[in-house]
């Protein structure tokens, strides 16, 4: 008799502690994703999920990034990269990874040229369309091509970057019903006043708000 897909799930919790499937789930995070879902695939308790995922963050091992109400974490691939490479130090000669690198450097620059050409244009699409909003969808299609077919590109940092600032101005946006001076901005974010004049100098290149001396209003 087969297995059911009940009696895997089962497997999964009876094989594992919660934070030990939390701590799975994450390591394979390959996009932002919020507690809730974090909490769902591991089959964790929410407040579990919540109190794991941070100590991951303080560790090291996860970014935390803050959209309006919603937390949402993803890997530290900084973290991973050199982890990475002690690995490839640990598992190879030093022959081999002379041969490994030449041919990285052979195949990234050969590369270089295309996909600078395609960073020029994604940066010219969004100035065309006056919106980082368009970087977010940017961002989930180059997710769903690592996701599906296992390809990265050099643009992806850039890409994520551009994401990270809509979300933050957009935590702004969420706050900014009526006019609000710079620090009571500061003090509803629980930011200091340099991050949100920050965000508030990107809102205003795109006219999401305007500014008037220290009083900042959403655009109508």
């Amino acid at each position: 008799m087969s297995e059911s897909p009940r009696d895997g799930v089962q497997s999964w919790t009876e094989s594992m502690s919660a934070r030990d499937r939390i701590r799975a789930v994450a390591e394979t995070l390959r996009e932002l994703r919020s507690v809730n879902w974090i909490s769902e695939q591991a089959d964790a308790a929410w407040s579990t999920t919540n109190e794991e995922l941070q100590d991951l963050v303080d560790q090291g091992q996860l970014r935390r990034v803050d959209a309006g109400e919603t937390t949402r974490y993803q890997p530290d691939y900084t973290r991973l990269l050199f982890e990475e490479i002690r690995t490839l130090i640990e598992e190879n000669t030093r022959e081999e990874l002379r041969n490994e690198l030449a041919a990285i450097t052979q195949e990234t620059e050969e590369w270089r040229s295309t996909y600078d050409v395609v960073r020029a244009e994604l940066e010219a699409q969004i100035e065309r369309l006056g919106d980082d909003q368009f970087a977010t969808f940017a961002n989930e299609t180059l997710v769903e091509l690592e996701e599906r077919y296992a390809v990265t590109t050099p643009i992806e940092a850039r890409v994520q970057e551009l994401t990270n600032r809509y979300y933050r101005g957009l935590e702004v946006l969420q706050v900014l019903d009526e006019p609000m001076t710079v620090d009571e901005l500061a003090a509803e974010l629980e930011l200091d006043t340099d991050e949100v004049r920050d965000r508030i100098a990107y809102l205003t290149e795109f006219d999401r708000v305007s500014q008037d001396g220290e009083t900042v209003s959403p655009t109508e």
